[in-house]
């Protein structure tokens, strides 16, 4: 069975520590607070600063890096708030873009020469078909406006197609270009009439 003997040295050192101390202190009262242990403080002091400087060295890098993760976050969250504002910017000029096409695509319905006196409502197209074998779209009026199946429905640059289904609130277009579609045209040069009917998206009467 081993028995643990502690060594006496801590206690010699602690108990050197101790009598350095008092005799410190004692001198320091003898000679009447003249700054024996004020002097003692001091030369601690020098002892101990390069310690202290190496100590402040080592750690310096570290609170640098805490410091920079800090400043990283402020950056993001910076970034952040500046795109949410940019892409709002670019929304309100998209709405802003897309407003001013809408106005003069309602003044050039205003000014159609071939319209002549027939009464008008203007309309937007608000849904169109996903589908290129049903070449139909939805507009924002309906039977309140005075919208009626069979009615023509044209643009500045001449007929698109015809009203087909009518609700409160919105009406169903049938585009001229629809393989369904006919319609009864009249040639500006000869004055000859015939019929034309749709072949398709992006195909010729």
């Amino acid at each position: 069975m081993a028995v643990y003997r502690r060594s006496a040295r801590p206690r010699f050192v602690l108990l050197l520590l101790v009598l350095t101390a008092v005799t410190l202190l004692t001198l320091d009262e003898r000679t009447g607070g003249l700054g024996v242990v004020d002097t003692a403080r001091d030369t601690a002091r020098d002892a101990l600063a390069p310690v202290r400087d190496a100590t402040d060295s080592a750690f310096r890098p570290v609170a640098d890096f805490f410091q920079g993760i800090i400043h990283y976050g402020r950056l993001e969250d910076a970034n952040t708030r500046l795109r949410e504002q940019l892409a709002a910017r670019d929304a309100e000029l998209a709405t802003v873009a897309d407003s001013q096409r809408e106005r003069q695509e309602l003044l050039d319905q205003q000014q159609l020469e071939f319209a002549g006196d027939i009464p008008t409502v203007a309309a937007r197209v608000v849904l169109a078909s996903p589908s290129n074998l049903d070449l139909t779209v939805e507009i924002n009026r309906g039977r309140d406006s005075g919208v009626s199946p069979g009615m023509p429905v044209v643009t500045g640059a001449g007929l698109v197609g015809r009203v087909m289904d009518v609700s409160r609130t919105r009406a169903t277009v049938l585009l001229v270009s629809n393989p369904t579609s006919s319609v009864g045209v009249r040639l500006a040069a000869t004055g000859e009439v015939g019929v034309a009917s749709g072949r398709g998206a992006r195909s010729p009467l």
